[in-house]
Formats: C-alpha cells, sequence, structure tokens
C-alpha cells in the first residue's frame, strides 16, 4: 500500500504510522484507526448493504461491464510501469488485478476486505496533492450526490499530465438502490470536464438496441408469470418469439459497438467511456499512447465478415425458421392440417379455463 502518500487531512503532516491499530499526526494529533488491517478514516455508514464480490473480466458480466473491462484493460496496458493508480469507489477491487504492474491503492467509503482505505473523499483527503498518475471512478458517479466534489478532489491529487479515467451508465435501470442518484449525457460530461480544466481525450459511447430489448423482454418475461389463464399462455408464447428473434438479430447485428459519441447516431447509448487530461507540460509521461486521434483506446465493431453473415444464416435456419414456420402454420393452417391446429388449441384453452375455474381468478 503506499502509504508515503497518505498525510494528515486536518494539517496535513506526516503520520506516525508505527503499530497496526491506528496511525497517529504527527503535527495535530489527528489519530486514525484500524479495521482489518486498514486504515478507516471516515465513518461509514452502518445501514449501507455491501455488495457480494461477482468476478468480473473481459469475457464475465453482461455485455457493456466487458466493454468497460477491456477499456480500462487498455489503459493500464498502456500506461508506463511503477506508474501509481488510485481507484475510487473500488468496492471489490475489481480491477486491481488489471493493474498489476502499478502501484494500485483502493479505497471506498466502506471497509471492503479487497481495498487498501475506507474514507469519504468529499469530506476528507488524506493524500498529498498531485499524487496519482490516473485516478479510476468506474460506474461510481452516478452513486454519488455531490459527484462534482468528488471529481474535483479527484482532480487535485492527479500530477500534472495525468488522466481522469470515468464509466457511467446512461439507459440503465435502477440499480444499487437507495444510492442510484444520477444519469449524464455527453454534454454533462464535456462539462464537468471543462469545470475541472481538463481536457477530453476519450468521450466514447457504447449502444446496443438489442440490449435494451432483451431488458424490455426480461420485464416482460417477469410481468407474465403473474397472469393466469389464456393471458398468461399468450404472453408465454410471445416472449418466447420475442426472445428467438432477438437472438437471431445478434448473430447479424453482434453486441453493440463503441465510437465516439459525438458521431453515434442512435440516442439510445448505454455506457459512456471517458479519459480526461489534467494540463501540465512538465510532466509528459512516456508510454501513454492517447494525444493523437489515431491512436484512440474506444473499441471498433467492424461490419459482419462473410463467416459471421454465414453463422447467422445458420442460425435463422436452425432457430427462427423452424419456428416462423411453425407460427404461420398456426396462423394460416392448411385443411389438412386445421383439424390438428384446432384440437390442440381446444385443448390448451379447456386447461386454462380449468385452472381458472379452480382458482377463481382469471
Amino acid at each position: 500500500m503506499m502509504t508515503d502518500k497518505m498525510i494528515c487531512p486536518r494539517c496535513g503532516a506526516d503520520f506516525n504510522r508505527q503499530g497496526n491499530t491506528q496511525w497517529e499526526c504527527t503535527g495535530c494529533g489527528f489519530t486514525v484507526k484500524f479495521l482489518d488491517g486498514k486504515p478507516v478514516f471516515t465513518d461509514f455508514p452502518q445501514d449501507l448493504n455491501p455488495s457480494e464480490k461477482i468476478e468480473r473480466s473481459a469475457e464475465q458480466g453482461t455485455v457493456w461491464r466487458r466493454f468497460n473491462w477491456k477499456f480500462i484493460e487498455k489503459i493500464a496496458g498502456s500506461m508506463p510501469e511503477g506508474s501509481d493508480v488510485l481507484d475510487v469507489g473500488a468496492g471489490r477491487a475489481d480491477f486491481k488485478a488489471l493493474f498489476a504492474r502499478h502501484h494500485y491503492l483502493g479505497i471506498d467509503i466502506y471497509p471492503y476486505p479487497e481495498i487498501d482505505a475506507a474514507v469519504d473523499l468529499i469530506s476528507m483527503n488524506p493524500f498529498r496533492a498531485a499524487s496519482f498518475d490516473l485516478v479510476v471512478l468506474a460506474n461510481v458517479i452516478e452513486h454519488v450526490y455531490e459527484y462534482r466534489a468528488l471529481v474535483s478532489r479527484c482532480v487535485e491529487v492527479l500530477k500534472p499530465g495525468g488522466a481522469l479515467l470515468i464509466t457511467v451508465p446512461f439507459l440503465l435501470k435502477l440499480h444499487q438502490e437507495p444510492v442510484d442518484f444520477h444519469r449524464y449525457t455527453r454534454y454533462a460530461l464535456q462539462t464537468l470536464a471543462a469545470e475541472n480544466h481538463l481536457a477530453v481525450e476519450i468521450l466514447d459511447a457504447y449502444h446496443n438496441p438489442l440490449f435494451i430489448l432483451d431488458e424490455g423482454i426480461g420485464t416482460a418475461w417477469e410481468r407474465v408469470k403473474s397472469l393466469r389463464g389464456l393471458p398468461k399462455v399468450f404472453g408465454k408464447a410471445g416472449v418466447y418469439v420475442m426472445q428467438k428473434i432477438s437472438n437471431g438479430l445478434k448473430g447479424s447485428l453482434g453486441n453493440g459497438s463503441i465510437n465516439p459519441a459525438d458521431r453515434v447516431g442512435d440516442p439510445y447509448l448505454l455506457v459512456y467511456q471517458c479519459l480526461f487530461r489534467k494540463p501540465g507540460g512538465t510532466r509528459e509521461l512516456p508510454g501513454w499512447q492517447f494525444s493523437a486521434p489515431q491512436s484512440r483506446l474506444s473499441t471498433r465493431i467492424s461490419p459482419p465478415s462473410s463467416a459471421t453473415r454465414s453463422t447467422a444464416g445458420k442460425r435463422w435456419a436452425s432457430e427462427l425458421k423452424p419456428g416462423w414456420w411453425a407460427m404461420k402454420k398456426a396462423l394460416l393452417p392448411t385443411p389438412k392440417s386445421w383439424a390438428r391446429v384446432t384440437c390442440r388449441w381446444s385443448s390448451a384453452i379447456h386447461t386454462a379455463r380449468r385452472a381458472s375455474i379452480r382458482s377463481s381468478t382469471w
């Protein structure tokens, strides 16, 4: 842990770090107690429900979280070895492994086992000014009511020429309630950078209309499960067909793409990925590759290749086409199949009515 970067938040003096139960300021006597081997600078909410540890990687989690992982991984890999990194709101330190070549320090308001210090950076700043080459705010600022104060603090501890990395959702359902406060447009993020005199180096957006469709299908399925009788029968059939269609479209369209936010024509954006640079010509970081436009880190999704289109065609033949013809036969039966279709639907309706009568609810 980079304890040499920590100072007394009240007077700025160094701590007497002898012992593993508390630190004491050599200037004003301010003490910092330890909990489970880590300094706790500020009180943490006792009613806070801590998040569980979830394994994440470039291949695990929702598709937008996988894009986030790859973005942070590329940033970490492009930095010179031994860079100083502060992960604010680190939680279960999901990204710590990505910074194995660097000096990593993770903080959160809650003393999770995986972090290095517990501190509310808005109310108390225990770090020396200009201490870090990179500050990470990965899916954090939407959960901070006073997010502008937090970003200002992060800029204070950045070295000249250092960078602030932000990933933040836009069109995403409520999560980690009740501490889910904000959603940001690219205009808000640009203004946030300008307020703190940061240069916008990367401002990319991830869009995927099929993700929104899948979220809607999932919500519809939850509602269908509470229905009874014929509405439930037709509801389940509709959800099944919609999911098949969505799966088939993914074979052709993929899982969305990430592009510069000002070039995305689709207004239904899911996530923003940002890199803001602190000015300072005296401390250029060798190895950082973000100043030239041609070296952007945004992930591009190329048009489907012939192999992908072939795969999509096979999926159509194996998944969608049979379902389509089955639905067509059911809706427009031939005289020979009419008796069979009528018998099946009559049986289904009869079963649903009996179930409804038993429950006394339609």
